[in-house]
């Protein structure tokens, strides 16, 4: 039974891949920034036993609390999910700056704060899985959403790299890179305004990805995904989730099949 940290649970991938894996048997403490949010979670659980903790991995002393209750509890972490993360859609110009800021403050650094804090004790006896929650938007800039595609890119870049340089520990960092799935990211995406400079553009941008995404209502691919890089004893670096085409706002003809096995190789 592996001891389980999953960011981001309160719905979506963190929610479904919690569920998976305390299905299986493994000791899953499931994260989120407010714990009031965790009926859903709750009700998907079951009978079956997990933690529940509040982390808000934007704040350093909200990681150090987690790892520290977890250090104390279980003795010890083998699996850490990263999952947690933000989205906004919209011009750069129009976003700006700030909107950028607090996107990489979520994605990227504090997301590898807390990796960070949590590698020593995977170094020191030399075993531990990362996983992390990217998406197919690390490959693809688009307009109206390259903010988030260059978090995620980050992100991937990242997950490579510690990935090398972690083997030696028996550590392996992968990372699962989903196209939109119909979560409550999508949801939670406020539409962008069509006054000003660019007018319908990034409205119809908005209502193309959301019907996109509400086509794929099913998770179980990502979810799957997931369970197997976190417990595969020989994981891919890298899962690129696209079922059947790849039709990513127009970036690829809905007709060109997309070669999974090729990046799961990758």
């Amino acid at each position: 039974m592996s001891i389980v940290l999953i960011t981001g649970c309160s719905s979506g991938f963190g929610l479904a891949a919690a569920v998976a894996l305390a299905k299986r048997g493994d000791n899953v403490i499931a994260t989120m920034r407010d714990v009031s949010k965790a009926d859903s979670l709750k009700q998907a659980m079951g009978d079956h036993p997990f933690t529940l903790m509040e982390l808000d991995i934007t704040s350093p002393d909200s990681r150090r609390q987690a790892v520290a209750a977890t250090r104390e509890k279980h003795g010890r972490l083998d699996i850490l999910i990263n999952n947690a993360g933000i989205f906004s859609m919209g011009p750069m110009e129009v976003l700006g700056e700030e909107n950028l800021r607090r996107q990489f403050e979520t994605n990227v650094f504090g997301t590898f704060a807390l990796t960070n804090l949590i590698i020593p004790q995977m170094r020191e006896r030399r075993s531990g899985r990362i996983v992390n929650v990217t998406s197919a938007g690390a490959f693809l800039a688009r307009q109206y959403m390259a903010g988030y595609a260059a978090t995620k890119h980050a992100m991937d870049a990242i997950t490579i790299g510690l990935d090398l340089e972690l083997k030696p520990f028996n550590i392996r960092v992968c990372s699962v890179a989903p196209v939109q799935y119909g979560t409550s990211i999508a949801d939670n995406t406020a539409m962008p305004s069509a006054d000003g400079p660019y007018g319908d553009q990034p409205v119809n941008h908005y209502k193309e990805w959301r019907e996109i995404a509400s086509g794929r209502p099913d998770l179980s691919p990502v979810t799957d995904a997931i369970v197997d890089a976190a417990t595969n004893p020989n994981p891919n670096q890298r899962y690129l989730v696209a079922p059947g085409t790849l039709p990513i706002m127009g970036i690829f003809d809905a007709k060109v099949q997309f070669d999974e096995e090729r990046w799961k190789q990758t």
